[in-house]
């Protein structure tokens, strides 16, 4: 029986509720694999080194571009000692969803000319990496619950792949990456009572005073996440959240920009735990 909480024994909590990190001296590892699904909008402008002329300014859109919503699957590997947690994680945010459209006007893209007229499409996609440090703190609720909150620190790499086709035989290719030091918050809190409910999330943010301007790079990432605990080793989820990221990198003259939402989301899951 839990004490404070009620009078009704409530039976093999402890096969149930994930393992409480910093009592003991063990390592516990954690492996996320999830896929998402959500609306995206904004822009890819990408000049032929960034040369006057070899752009159109802030296009092409993704609404132009046939794109409307786009999908992402990744993976996050955590591992937690007593208080620390070092967590890796990748993703990869396709941007070729949807039919392709016919541009409305005319479109210059890392100097190669799209008539009006022209039908084009999208190959696009973010490849996003992160390598953090955390550390736990608690704050007991009740005798029944906790909230479990890791603040972390560390960097996140941005690599981009971008591609438009036209109809008219041309097409627009370029490769680039970028990084900034970043920030993030995870939590985690299980209900008054609930045996296999529980609630986690992250806030995440990079940091651009690292960098002189013009360049900027800029990801800002909210998550929710509502978990069904099926065992002490295995859950599965459901999860909403919203990211903006926005690239600009140091080309003197006319630079390579990355202004692209995606979200909200819903996502799937599952967290399987050693």
């Amino acid at each position: 029986m839990l004490a404070g909480c009620s009078g009704t024994r409530i039976p093999a909590l402890a096969d149930v509720l994930p393992p409480k990190e910093c009592p003991d001296r063990k390592v516990h590892v954690a492996a996320t694999p999830y896929l998402r699904l959500g609306g995206t909008s904004g822009s890819i402008q990408t000049p032929d080194g960034g040369k006057f002329g070899s752009t159109s300014l802030r296009r092409p859109t993704l609404s132009e571009m046939g794109v409307s919503y786009g999908w992402e699957g990744g993976v996050k590997l955590e591992t937690f000692w007593k208080r620390h947690g070092v967590t890796a994680e990748w993703s990869r945010l396709h941007l070729d969803t949807g039919d392709g459209a016919i541009l409305q006007q005319d479109l210059t893209s890392q100097a190669n000319s799209f008539p009006a007229g022209t039908f084009v499409e999208s190959g696009s996609y973010l490849t996003y990496v992160g390598f953090h440090y955390s550390y736990l703190h608690e704050i007991q609720l009740s005798p029944c619950d906790r909230l479990e909150l890791r603040p972390g620190a560390g960097a996140r790499w941005i690599d981009v792949f971008y591609r438009i086709t036209g109809n008219n035989g041309i097409r627009s290719q370029r490769t680039y990456t970028a990084w900034a030091p970043n920030v993030l918050l995870d939590w985690s809190w299980r209900p008054r009572e609930s045996r296999r409910l529980r609630f986690a999330g992250r806030l995440s943010s990079t940091l651009n005073w690292f960098f002189d301007e013009p360049r900027e790079t800029t990801v800002l990432e909210a998550t929710g996440r509502v978990h069904y605990d099926v065992s002490r080793h295995f859950s599965g989820f459901l999860e909403t959240g919203y990211r903006h990221t926005f690239l600009n990198d140091s080309q003197p003259d006319l630079t390579n920009r990355v202004d692209v939402d995606f979200g909200p989301w819903i996502g799937i899951g599952i967290e399987a735990r050693l």
